[in-house]
């Protein structure tokens, strides 16, 4: 007997030029009232719908170059049966890379109907850091905090922000 467990992702894409959430979406529920979820870390909000996909994380064999994905869908079917390019989606995308936003990622068990979280499975934090699309995705391209800072997103760790740092690569430990 297999059974099936409902998950759902929640993004909230997050300014930190102006310590604000810019937008929230969810990809479980479709319809134009959204879900309501109250996260502790983040406030509560209703996340409207959204259609993507999010890749996780993918990891080097060295440790670094943490990355993630969120895929959109580029184009949107019109009612005669032709297709067009999705400006809402596209907009979303270069907003987040144009503006330098952060991504907040929520995954979450829902209920079988997909329409109330019940628990959050884990939630991960990542900074924006390019886009690129095609005829059907747009991909938005997510790294680590840490792995950002190699990328021109104009913000640099300083000794007041995250303490001492080293100034050379010999690190050693006795």
């Amino acid at each position: 007997m297999s059974s099936l467990v409902p998950i759902a992702a929640f993004i909230d894409l997050y300014d930190p030029k102006t310590n604000s959430i810019e937008e929230r979406f969810q990809n479980s529920e479709p319809t134009t009232a959204g879900i309501s979820f109250n996260s502790p870390a983040f406030g509560t909000g209703v996340y409207k719908y959204l259609s993507f996909l999010y890749s996780g994380a993918t990891q080097t064999k060295t440790g670094d170059n943490l990355e993630a994905s969120l895929v959109l869908s580029n184009t949107s079917t019109l009612r005669d049966g032709n297709t067009a390019p999705n400006k809402l989606s596209m907009n979303y995308a270069h907003d987040a890379v144009e503006n330098g936003w952060c991504v907040y990622v929520h995954i979450c068990k829902m209920n079988t109907a997909f329409t109330t979280v019940e628990d959050t499975i884990s939630t991960d934090c990542w900074t924006v850091t390019s886009m690129g699309y095609d005829l059907t995705n747009i991909e938005i391209m997510l790294s680590t905090g840490v792995d950002a800072v190699g990328g021109n997103i104009g913000r640099f760790l300083t000794s007041s922000l995250v303490g001492h740092l080293p100034v050379t690569g010999n690190i050693r430990t006795k």
